[in-house]
């Protein structure tokens, strides 16, 4: 027989059973159609929030690190240059690239370009008397002395965040000692109660925040763009400051120099060769933490989607195995038309593939369906703690995010069904047909 006669006649069997079939699509998908909904949604919370916290920086993420300097060192035992350069080289290390950022007074001043996409309005606009800058909803708020009432509801804080936008991007705002800033865009950080991203901070309860909880929004610093009319009054920082294409690379570098510091009694114990203390963190928002927490969520969404896709893959086998049990008289009666074991094997194979077929497009299905339900339930809180954590617009949020496990979800439905029919082999046998049907 053909391929195509295999598939017609694996299809007819569904057909002549389509509420058998229906039942076993539903017992086999739903299980992996939860597991499908749960990825989805934490690669989609995960996702959404590093991109929100590194669009200012067009993906990159900006750290800057300090060497710090000892008053006490004596002879070798500390080395400042030396931290300097260890330093620079650990960014190359992870894939960082090193930059020149200038301070103008206690502020840093950065190229337009390296944070182009925090730029809401066009920096020719800005007035010759005033700075151009970036900064966070928790900054202007002190600068234009806009406070946040006592427990306010979350349209009260929602309103209070459009009021600082409206009042603060592209206009001039006098802070004191009578310096004009002239800002440009919102960073994102930490406002009205929102230091993660859970609705729990906006007095609302929701299944999300086990998610959203993670989603660290830290703080940002007050960034000066560099508009060409700054070079004479700034000066180089002695600070390494570096941008990293990814998350992963400014975690791991991170993270490294952090393990690498020396104290006295490391020194003394020659477990290092100079003191040495290395603090490095994300210049806007919290993106590494956030990138860690999310880890660990990982971690136990592992173990949980190994465990429940053992189960289903066991259920699947046994619904399978029933099936095959039950058609005993169509198997005896394809044996009687002249066919062989082989063709009524891959007749079954055939015919118990497409079930997963099917059941793998209702997981898919129910899954895509759970995590849009979820996201048009929590819509408005979704909108609200954005706003606050992001100092964006109200715009509405969707929280969905592809990944492999999708696939190996829908992967292990497909591999059922031919461990089935190997393992009921026996059942295709005409001896084994015999003794049944007497």
């Amino acid at each position: 027989m053909r391929l195509v006669d295999y598939f017609r006649l694996g299809w007819a069997n569904i057909v002549a059973h389509k509420k058998r079939a229906a039942i076993v699509v539903v017992i086999v998908g739903v299980m992996f159609g939860v597991l499908i909904a749960g990825s989805l949604l934490i690669q989609g919370v995960e996702n959404t929030a590093l991109d929100m916290m590194t669009r200012s920086t067009d993906g990159k993420v900006l750290v800057r690190s300090v060497a710090q300097q000892y008053s006490f060192c004596k002879d070798v035992a500390c080395d400042l240059e030396a931290d300097k350069a260890e330093l620079r080289q650990r960014v190359t290390d992870y894939g960082g690239k090193v930059i020149e950022v200038k301070m103008l007074g206690q502020d840093y001043v950065l190229d337009a370009d390296l944070v182009q996409g925090a730029i809401e309005t066009e920096l020719s606009k800005a007035p010759a008397d005033a700075t151009p800058v970036l900064a966070p909803l928790s900054t202007l708020s002190n600068w234009l002395q806009i406070s946040m009432p006592e427990r306010a509801a979350a349209e009260v804080k929602v309103r209070t965040a459009q009021q600082i936008r409206e009042q603060a991007v592209g206009q001039v705002i006098t802070v004191m000692g009578g310096k004009k800033y002239w800002v440009a865009g919102i960073l994102p950080g930490s406002f009205g109660g929102t230091s993660t991203l859970a609705l729990s901070g906006l007095g609302q309860k929701n299944p999300l925040d086990i998610l959203l909880s993670n989603v660290e929004l830290g703080g940002s610093a007050v960034l000066i763009i560099d508009d060409g009319d700054l070079r004479a009054e700034t000066v180089i920082t002695d600070e390494i400051w570096a941008t990293f294409d990814t998350v992963k690379q400014a975690e791991r570098y991170i993270a490294e120099i952090a393990d690498d510091n020396c104290n006295v009694l490391d020194v003394q114990a020659k477990r290092c060769p100079r003191m040495k203390q290395y603090e490095a963190a994300t210049v806007i928002s919290s993106p590494v933490m956030t990138y860690r927490n999310f880890e660990g969520v990982w971690l136990v969404f592992k173990i949980l989607a190994i465990a429940l896709a053992v189960i289903g893959s066991i259920v699947s086998l046994s619904t399978y195995t029933r099936l095959v049990g039950k058609d005993t008289k169509v198997i005896a009666l394809y044996h009687a038309m002249g066919a062989t074991k082989r063709q009524v094997v891959g007749v079954y194979a055939m015919y118990l593939l497409e079930l997963s077929l099917l059941a793998s497009l209702f997981s898919l299905a129910l899954g895509v369906g759970l995590v849009l339900i979820t996201n048009l339930l929590s819509a408005t809180g979704l909108m609200q703690v954005f706003t606050l954590g992001f100092g964006v617009a109200e715009t509405r949020v969707w929280l969905f995010g592809w990944n492999n496990w999708i696939m190996v979800f829908v992967g292990l439905l497909l591999v059922v069904a031919p461990v089935c029919v190997v393992l009921n082999l026996y059942q295709f046998s005409s001896k084994k047909l015999a003794q049944k049907i007497k």
